[in-house]
């Protein structure tokens, strides 16, 4: 083992800001605020939809869509254990689905992402599961 020190660089400057918050829209409500996180998610990505949901599979919050999330909600838990394989049919056609788990105080949740590729899939399960602890926690 070496006695050297570790080199530890400065941060990297930061870019000045004019005081103007970057989110074009805000909420003081934590329930309009992750709706409004996980509708962001879903339009930055083009994801069909984006769910948040309880450990028990009730749904929380979700992007806006024209039809039902309750049985996406209900399955996100499973799919988040390991327990079936990631995809929902949606008419005849089958989309794919990542489920990430995020604690929130003491409660365990799961993102849901459907639709787009993996690494949109993936992306925007990991932020919209930052956004939830940021929001809810």
């Amino acid at each position: 083992m070496s006695s050297e020190k570790p080199v530890r660089l400065p941060p990297l400057p930061r870019p000045p800001r004019d005081g103007r918050e970057r989110r074009k829209n805000r909420s003081n409500s934590a329930a309009d605020a992750i709706v409004l996180a996980l509708s962001a998610a879903a339009k930055r990505s083009r994801l069909d939809a984006v769910v948040l949901c309880d450990d028990e599979g009730l749904l929380v919050a979700s992007s806006p869509v024209d039809y039902d999330l309750a049985p996406l909600a209900a399955i996100a838990p499973i799919v988040g254990r390991g327990k079936v394989s990631a995809h929902v049919r949606r008419g005849d056609e089958r989309r794919p689905m990542r489920v990430e788990p995020v604690e929130v105080g003491q409660e365990l949740l799961y993102v849901a992402t459907v639709g787009a590729d993996d690494r949109a899939r993936a992306r925007e399960a990991r932020w919209s599961a930052a956004a939830a602890r940021r929001i809810l926690g």
